[in-house]
């Protein structure tokens, strides 16, 4: 069965419900089904393979965990969904970068000297520690039980990154607050050459 964008035009509590049931029918009549969209978390919530098409071609395919953990180019890991891209320094397995030092999860940068960092913003979290890396608050958007803060790395060159967080520890950040920042489960390394169209 071919599924072309079928949960486009439905409002968002109706789509994961709609989305849902689907999953659980395909999966109970055990026919097979492709699903076409540009929704990043549809397409990853979907199916048991993830493929990327990407100008006419497939530059990738696999598991939904393997396309989202280990993009093969920093394009990829964009369009699947949010990415903070950074200039490293590599040491060994860890490198050293304006969100402080991170170990390397995968290595796509193919042996080269000059690398950037891809992390995903979920993965940073803000802390009191300020010796990791540091970064300047500006500013605090609240949206119901969340709230997406504005940051900008004081490394060089700055890097401005957004963090949604419980909307209740948000409370006590004001904008021109300097927090620091974590970063859990390691980076993708590109070559410093690769570029996000």
């Amino acid at each position: 069965m071919l599924l072309d964008e079928p949960f486009s035009a439905l409002d968002t509590g109706l789509r994961e419900q709609t989305r849902a049931a689907v999953i659980t029918a395909l999966e109970r009549s055990g026919t097979t089904t492709v699903l076409v969209t540009h929704d990043q978390e549809e397409a990853l919530s979907f199916g048991d393979g993830v493929a990327v098409m990407m100008r006419g071609s497939l530059p990738q395919s696999g598991s939904p965990e393997s396309v989202f953990g280990n993009p093969g180019t920093a394009e990829i890991a964009a369009l699947m969904g949010s990415i903070v891209l950074l200039p490293a320094v590599r040491f060994g397995n860890e490198i050293d970068s304006a969100l402080g030092r991170i170990s390397v999860r995968h290595d796509r940068s193919a042996g080269a000297e000059s690398v950037s960092a891809m992390v995903r913003p979920s993965q940073v979290s803000l802390s009191v520690d300020l010796t990791h890396g540091s970064a300047l608050v500006t500013g605090v958007r609240y949206i119901g039980p969340t709230a997406v803060v504005s940051l900008r790395t004081l490394g060089d060159p700055p890097i401005a990154l957004s963090l949604a967080i419980p909307a209740l520890q948000a409370q006590s950040l004001a904008v021109g607050a300097v927090v620091g920042l974590k970063v859990d489960g390691g980076a993708v390394l590109y070559s410093a050459s690769a570029t996000i169209h």
